[in-house]
């Protein structure tokens, strides 16, 4: 589930074997139809933001083994477009966007679930700023069923870290800080607490003027 704001609206986001959207409503009536993004993806993570550099929102997903990108004007079935094979991830949990290299292009990154102690992967993908073109991929770590995935600036440095929490194996919560280009180094926070999407970031308030 995933919610996002239009210039109308709130609306909110469904993942459950077909992506689909509708209205927020403003008082205690029922929202309006769904409205469906792409059929057939997956029922765990899926990620919204400005993408392919247009104005329109984009949603980041898992179809089959591919990661897709897919982007619409807010009508059904959005346009369908490939941006990595994945056959060698078991099952692309927790998905999540952001500029992880600091070159104004909204990036995606995949933590994987396999139920084992060891060998789950965590990607992230280049965005080449045409999103036609070959996204590069690049491994972040080999840890134990990556289940938990979230992205925040935790230093106040203006690039995006990411927080990392394992569902078998050392169960390990990590804070992986982002040293600029897309290289990450890891820090440890707290093992032995296993976590299944319990490794959460929030927005800050705002400060006041």
């Amino acid at each position: 589930m995933h919610w996002r704001r239009s210039s109308k609206a709130a609306e909110l986001a469904v993942a459950s074997g077909a992506e689909c959207y509708f209205p927020i409503p403003t008082t205690r009536r029922r929202g309006g139809p769904l409205t469906r993004i792409c059929p057939e993806a997956s029922d765990e993570g899926i990620a919204f933001a400005y993408i392919d550099g247009d104005i329109l929102l984009d949603l980041a997903a898992r179809k089959g083994d591919r990661m897709v990108g897919q982007s619409g004007d807010g009508s059904a079935d959005w346009r369908r477009r490939d941006v990595a094979n994945v056959p060698n991830i078991v099952y692309p949990d927790r998905v999540a966007v952001a500029d992880l290299d600091g070159d104004g292009q909204t990036d995606i990154v995949v933590s994987e679930e396999n139920g084992q102690a060891d060998h789950a992967k965590a990607y992230w993908w280049r965005n080449p700023g045409d999103i036609n073109q070959n996204w590069e991929q690049q491994e972040i770590t080999s840890r134990g069923s990556l289940n938990s995935l979230s992205v925040a600036d935790m230093n106040d440095d203006g690039r995006p870290d990411l927080v990392m929490g394992e569902h078998r194996g050392a169960l390990r919560l990590s804070l992986w800080r982002n040293l600029g280009g897309g290289r990450f180094i890891e820090q440890v926070v707290d093992e032995g607490v296993e976590s299944h999407l319990g490794a959460r970031t929030r927005p800050r308030r705002r400060r006041r003027s």
